[in-house]
């Protein structure tokens, strides 16, 4: 414990836990006593909206343990949960039922919330499961910048208990998990995963949708957009859009591997064809759904924050 930072003498010389030691080791009462809101809270939204309403229930899960125990709770609650896929591989004679999302995509998302989060943050970490995708939200903006995710090279807030992960194979310490999450979620076909960092609110948040890109289903819905020379880029947003009714610039650049000057032409060009209207101005420009676009849903759209301001799945207010 002392080798890892999680126990040290003080002044008296009496042997004590540390505060990665606590949230690393500790018993229940000693993260109720020291840490009350260090939890994980597993929610259940239907839909594919936060609703500001009071009369709504979602169920909720709060998950209180250990951080070397935590990890695999709250893994293991996203899995028992997921929409399941089905597969059947070419060596075998009997199905098998794959989670939507890949599970290590799951665990470095898990992984990264609760060892880059801020714990000088009454908060907890939130798994907010809609119908259609999975948001994870941590208190803590990212300490790389923006353009440097993906990039060999981590700087870690909590180092400590990062160390500690790392030794027990959860988690690389070398700013791999995103790009292996890119890269595990284009290969499953899914949608790229989207991050943002809130630097203002301390807040950060990543998105992964379930939705298989541009099938011909998503083929059939971009044609009765009626949008001449539609790029893959572009295809791509508006799916993505049809999802979350939210998009902005670094949102299109995780998508698509573009850069922000790409991005905003793309986005504006798709703003002057009606489909996406602009809210904000400079960095804090983002797009929502126009009345055409809503028209060419199957399903309603019901008035939430993000049709009337800052979005939800991106850069919205943090769900209570």
């Amino acid at each position: 414990m002392r080798a890892l930072r999680c126990a040290g003498r003080d002044a008296r010389g009496v042997l004590r836990p540390t505060a990665a030691g606590v949230l690393l080791f500790g018993t229940t009462l000693g993260l109720r006593r020291h840490f009350p809101m260090m939890r994980v809270d597993y929610i259940r939204v239907p839909g594919r909206q936060w609703v500001e309403d009071p009369s709504t229930r979602f169920e909720t899960l709060e998950l209180r343990a250990p951080l070397v125990r935590l990890v695999t709770r709250a893994l293991a609650a996203i899995l028992d949960d997921l929409p399941k896929a089905f597969s059947l591989p070419a060596d075998g004679v009997q199905r098998r039922d794959v989670p939507r999302i890949p599970a290590r995509v799951l665990r470095e998302a898990v992984v990264n919330a609760v060892m880059h989060r801020s714990y000088r943050v009454h908060g907890p970490v939130r798994l907010i499961r809609y119908s259609n995708r999975l948001e994870i939200r941590n208190p803590g903006y990212s300490l790389v910048a923006e353009e440097r995710w993906g990039e060999p090279g981590s700087v870690s807030r909590n180092p400590h208990i990062a160390a500690v992960l790392h030794e027990l194979n959860y988690a690389e310490t070398k700013g791999s998990g995103i790009r292996v999450m890119r890269a595990l979620m284009r290969e499953a076909g899914l949608t790229p995963p989207t991050f943002e960092s809130d630097r203002q609110k301390n807040l950060f948040v990543a998105t992964f949708l379930f939705h298989h890109f541009l099938g011909p289903e998503d083929w059939t819905w971009l044609r009765s957009l009626a949008v001449e020379d539609l790029t893959d880029e572009e295809a791509r947003a508006l799916v993505y859009m049809r999802e979350t009714f939210s998009l902005d610039n670094a949102a299109y650049r995780d998508l698509n591997q573009v850069d922000a000057l790409n991005a905003s032409q793309h986005l504006r060009r798709l703003r002057d064809h009606g489909l996406f209207e602009q809210r904000g101005r400079g960095s804090a420009t983002f797009y929502i759904p126009t009345p055409r676009f809503i028209a060419t849903l199957d399903e309603p759209v019901l008035e939430a924050p993000a049709l009337s301001g800052k979005p939800v799945a991106l850069s919205g207010n943090l769900p209570p």
